[in-house]
């Protein structure tokens, strides 16, 4: 059974460098009358992606934009179509959906300031002039504290990794985790390497598993089952980023909320017409979702802060 709790994370957030305003501004909207005759033209890379249409839900229900779509999940799309109705629209901004959306208009942006969100490893896509964002990745600190203040017995956590996609993620993430007593044991994976002696080696040396994106360890469905069933056969929980792994039995999932991405866009789209933008290409999301599977920790007889359950969103019983 799945029981739903308030979308709240209950600790100070301003101290993870979340920016408070922009979280009121995000949930208050946009005025309804500001730039409504600005176009705004909305890529979206599958609208058969939930998160994805949570993120879309949520831009435009911040704002009134007059917003004009484009599915490229729709087979009939082609490049053409994309090229045609940036064209004939001229619109004030681009807001890709995904990373998929985000590559097929990056070079077609005729000049327009280009808006994107819910891209995985954001950093790795080629970024230029007048392009901003939202991350999709809950931030390292946060996710770290959260490891932390859910589960205070566990002290040594794994990570498989790429060094091409994710070098400086995981040199960030062992900084912070030093300042909170946690130890990261690293294990590098290359393109083609067998996941399992990599995943058995580790296990040997942690307390639970820390599944980040990583394109070349989540290359195929082969890699996620043998992660989840390895780790269930030795008893370890996984932490994960992603909702869509929930049925393969997490212990903790930390993500970021899709459709507060989706206002948090359309915030920065009004800052990009007014031309408040900063330097900064890209924004650290402002909302989370935290899902609990309170089967597994059973299962695994982890200790539990029960403190940290008000941090919940969902809870799987």
């Amino acid at each position: 059974m799945i029981k739903l709790l308030k979308n709240c994370c209950g600790i100070n957030l301003a101290k993870f460098g979340i920016n408070f305003c922009l979280v009121l501004t995000c949930l208050s909207g946009i005025p309804n009358n500001l730039y409504a005759k600005e176009t705004i033209l909305v890529v979206n890379s599958d609208g058969n992606i939930d998160k994805y249409n949570q993120a879309l839900d949520g831009f435009i229900s911040t704002q009134s934009f007059s917003v004009s779509t484009v599915d490229l999940g729709k087979p009939r799309i082609k490049p053409i179509d994309l090229e045609q109705s940036i064209d004939n629209l001229s619109p004030a901004i681009i807001y890709a959906i995904g990373a998929k959306a985000y590559l097929a208009t990056y070079k077609k942006q005729n000049r327009a300031p280009l808006l994107f969100s819910s891209a995985i490893n954001w950093q790795r896509l080629p970024v230029g002039e007048n392009i901003y964002g939202v991350a999709i990745e809950v931030p390292l600190n946060y996710q770290l504290f959260m490891y932390n203040y859910f589960f205070p017995d566990i002290r040594k956590i794994g990570i498989l990794y790429n060094q091409q996609y994710n070098k400086e993620v995981v040199k960030q993430a062992e900084k912070i985790s030093k300042g909170m007593g946690i130890q990261l044991v690293m294990q590098k994976m290359h393109k083609g390497d067998n996941i399992e002696p990599l995943l058995h080696n580790l296990l040997g040396q942690v307390d639970a598993i820390w599944l980040i994106a990583d394109p070349i360890v989540l290359a195929s469905a082969s890699n996620l089952n043998s992660l989840f069933e390895i780790t269930k056969q030795a008893s370890i929980p996984v932490f994960s980023y992603e909702p869509a792994f929930k049925n393969y039995g997490p212990t903790l999932t930390i993500s970021a909320d899709s459709k507060t991405i989706g206002r948090q866009a359309a915030t920065l789209a009004h800052s990009i017409l007014q031309n408040q933008t900063t330097g900064k290409k890209a924004q650290d999301p402002v909302g989370t979702h935290i899902t609990l599977n309170m089967k597994q920790i059973r299962r695994l007889n982890i200790n539990l802060n029960e403190e940290a359950l008000d941090s919940v969103t969902e809870i799987i019983e």
